[in-house]
């Protein structure tokens, strides 16, 4: 319900009964704006309880999930076989970002063809 009519109280349901990290506020916000642009290319970094969601709101458009860690990755596409998530390594921690605004080259992600060749209407990291 919350994908196809994103008001605060269907958002806001869909939050408590998957267990969703973001706010409903944010949630919706993020929603309204995709909705407005379906179908759109959507790449979103990192899966969570909140992926089918992502792909549903964006019915007949792309979207690609990225995703660094191994469970995260494995619990998600056996849950769900039509969403497509690239597993992908990082190789900062956010523990270095002062480090890394003198070193912009060592933010450069090894990321499959199909993410880099695709041109992204919204990137988001819920």
């Amino acid at each position: 319900m919350a994908s196809r009519w994103p008001s605060y109280l269907s958002v806001s349901a869909m939050r408590i009964l998957n267990n969703i990290q973001l706010s409903t506020a944010q949630l919706r916000a993020i929603s309204i704006i995709v909705k407005e642009k379906t179908p759109c290319r959507l790449l979103i970094f990192g899966v969570e309880n909140d992926s089918v969601f992502w792909s549903r709101i964006n019915k007949e458009g792309v979207t690609v999930f990225i995703e660094n860690n191994k469970d995260w990755y494995q619990s998600i596409t056996e849950m769900c076989n039509n969403i497509r998530v690239f597993l992908i390594n990082y190789n900062t921690k956010r523990s270095d970002w002062k480090r890394l605004l003198d070193s912009p080259s060592l933010l450069d992600i090894a990321l499959p063809d199909d993410v880099k060749k695709e041109k992204w209407d919204f990137m988001a990291h819920p």
